[in-house]
């Protein structure tokens, strides 16, 4: 991100959608061909497997676990793993990373490829359109956070051989869309512990989540903007709960609803398979979840420059929260401390879960393994020299802003 950032993103304001117009008179946008739409993808598994007792599919589970592992730690990658690999890895395209024209067309572009049955292009770039101004100029949770989690949720699409029909997937990319709609750059406890308006709106519940969700579902309700409008009444309301669970899901601070989804995800388990159940909203559900979580962090499980950026994007914004008084103390021993805990208590416990629902394509669960430790081995030897770097950044642009919002 660049100095241009403006005291816009310290403000906030109540937003109420019918008192925002989209913009009529964009310019017609060229279209920019989705990498993703032309990942390889393997064939399903097959055949059946014998009943096993729970102690039986735990230790399954563990040996599978332990072989994972040690095979992504050989070396070997197969030619299917490596085209996965070089697909998950140009997810996230630096070229048009700050071209908002461009990052709006890829997310039109990857909703009506997977979703072109059920929905209007049109309506689609209305709806991008309408919801990219909205994201505030911040470092981390910006239009081009949402972008890149939708890319991210789009892959995982092409990895779980066509479990998911299209109202499921146009809610998982929606919910990617909007996830972080007029995010503050704070977290839900400053807002909290600030007393500000839209945490006495939500009852202090998943603050940032609940706006983004009246934001993003209010939009639907207007003229010319009825994603949804193809479908059945029944359907119209699969969409709508999908969506509202799979953003709430990605509240990752709150420790319940995390324990929620593990909770999901346990009791959908087939005790004859050891798989996750797939012939039900819960169990589809619940793996959407865990996809959108993953794909929300999906930078520490790329390649070392994606990681770079991302991670110096999370520490400017959480850095500016903080001179600005709207966050805890912050220092950078305890950053670089807490990067490396994060991704060994968040990142990788996510692929374990991912690669225990046994419906995700093992090959693109050790390229997230290898990818996850690459980048912690990576923090570990040059976190520190980063840090030191990115705050002489730090401090010319944000003493800047800092100077602005006085």
């Amino acid at each position: 991100m660049s100095a241009r950032r403006s005291s816009s993103r310290i403000s906030a304001t109540k937003v109420v959608v019918k008192n925002i117009t989209p913009d009529k008179d964009k310019d017609k946008r060229a279209v920019v061909e989705d990498d993703t739409s032309e990942t390889s993808q393997l064939p399903p598994r097959s055949g059946a497997r014998p009943k096993r007792t729970a102690a039986a599919v735990t230790e399954s589970r563990e040996s599978a676990r332990k072989k994972a592992k040690s095979e992504s730690s050989s070396g070997h990658v197969s030619l299917a793993g490596q085209m996965i690999a070089d697909g998950w890895n140009r997810v996230y395209d630096t070229s048009i990373a700050k071209n908002t024209d461009r990052l709006r067309d890829l997310a039109v572009d990857v909703i009506s490829h997977f979703c072109g049955n059920i929905t209007s292009r049109a309506v689609v770039q209305r709806l991008v359109d309408f919801i990219e101004p909205l994201y505030k100029q911040n470092y981390y949770h910006s239009f081009e956070h949402a972008v890149h989690v939708l890319c991210n949720c789009s892959f995982f699409l092409t990895q779980v051989h066509e479990i998911f029909d299209e109202v499921e997937k146009l809610a998982i990319l929606y919910a990617a869309l909007i996830h972080d709609v007029e995010h503050l750059g704070v977290t839900n406890m400053a807002l909290i512990n600030k007393r500000h308006e839209l945490a006495k709106k939500y009852h202090n519940q998943s603050v940032a989540e609940m706006n983004s969700l009246s934001i993003g579902l209010g939009v639907l309700e207007r003229k010319n903007f009825d994603l949804v409008a193809q479908l059945s009444p029944e359907n119209q309301r699969k969409f709508s709960d999908f969506v509202i669970d799979l953003v709430l899901s990605t509240d990752i601070a709150d420790f319940y609803k995390k324990q929620l989804l593990f909770l999901k995800l346990r009791d959908q388990y087939d005790e004859e398979t050891g798989r996750l159940r797939i012939d039900n909203n819960a169990g589809k559900l619940a793996l959407l979840m865990l996809i959108l979580r993953s794909s929300d962090v999906g930078s520490s499980m790329q390649s070392l420059p994606t990681s770079h950026i991302w991670v110096r994007n999370y520490y400017l914004e959480v850095k500016l929260a903080s001179m600005r008084g709207d966050g805890r103390y912050f220092d950078d021993d305890a950053f670089f401390t807490e990067q490396i805990k994060y991704i060994e208590g968040h990142s990788m416990k996510l692929i374990d879960h991912l690669a225990n629902t046994g419906r995700i394509d093992q090959e693109f669960i050790h390229l997230l393994r290898d990818n996850c430790n690459n980048n912690q081995r990576d923090w570990i030897r040059g976190g520190r020299e980063m840090l030191a770097e990115w705050a002489d950044i730090e401090v010319l642009v944000n003493h800047t802003l800092l100077g602005e919002a006085d």
